[in-house]
């Protein structure tokens, strides 16, 4: 887990990123660099790598923005992705996969996401799906 977290900090630094540490969910918050996120940012280990839009203005959430409190719950969704993350090891993403492409195949047409159980479990409102 560390090492995945290392990595990614790492590359978000390397391409221009900034990282801060958030301490209520024990993660480093990260944005600006070029780590590859799915929707709206990627759990790696302990880093949230986000690109978070901000529907009003279809401009991407700065990293200011996305420490406040308009984000709290973001964060407290991606730091239950960390958790399945950490009981799991390097199965998890293999398993988020699976968990993915079963939703996606039962309800072909839903918005992605909606019926992973891994992002479920995290809260679908708190991680922004509108299912």
């Amino acid at each position: 887990m560390l090492m995945c977290s290392g990595f990614a900090a790492g590359v978000e630094y390397a391409t221009g990123g900034h990282c801060y540490l958030e301490g209520s969910q024990g993660m480093a918050v990260c944005w600006g660099g070029k780590m590859p996120t799915a929707r709206g940012g990627t759990t790696y280990g302990f880093t949230f790598v986000s690109r978070q839009v901000d529907r009003a203005t279809g401009k991407l959430v700065s990293l200011d923005a996305l420490m406040g409190m308009k984000y709290a719950d973001l964060r407290k969704h991606e730091g239950v992705h960390a958790k399945q993350g950490e009981a799991l090891g390097v199965a998890f993403p293999v398993a988020y996969g699976i968990a993915e492409a079963v939703g996606e195949h039962r309800y072909p047409g839903d918005p992605r996401g909606c019926h992973n159980i891994f992002e479920q479990e995290a809260g679908l409102p708190e991680g922004f799906y509108v299912c």
